[in-house]
């Protein structure tokens, strides 16, 4: 049964990777493809709304200060080309910063006694 769901995509590849090597030189198959490609794009960007939707219903502030922390030490990596020693630094001092003086540390309470004598 899994092949039933299988096949129609395998076809529709292998037919899409034969027309491409073979008339790949054309104008209108490259601009067929390039559209493809963006409806791609805009597939992987629907199914994950759809899924961040599901995921990220219950976030709340300090998870999206998390997110910004992650955020910025990905550009920090990638665009900046800074040591990662560095980044886990920053990103420890910026997690103190936001967790600690935001007030998002919750106070921890004492242990509930029964109130009687066991």
């Amino acid at each position: 049964m899994p092949f039933a769901f299988a096949f129609p995509a395998m076809a529709a590849i292998t037919v899409l990777a034969w027309a491409y090597f073979s008339f790949g030189d054309l104008k209108f198959v490259h601009s067929i493809f390039m559209g493809l490609g963006a409806m791609v794009v805009a597939l992987l960007v629907n199914a994950t709304l759809m899924m961040g939707r599901s995921v990220f219903q219950g976030m709340d502030r300090n998870a999206f200060k998390g997110i910004v922390i992650a955020s910025l030490s990905f550009l920090g990596i990638l665009y900046l080309r800074w040591n990662v020693v560095y980044i886990i630094l920053i990103s420890g001092a910026l997690g103190a910063l936001f967790f600690n003086f935001g007030g998002a540390v919750a106070q921890e309470k004492p242990p509930e006694t029964s109130g009687g004598r066991d």
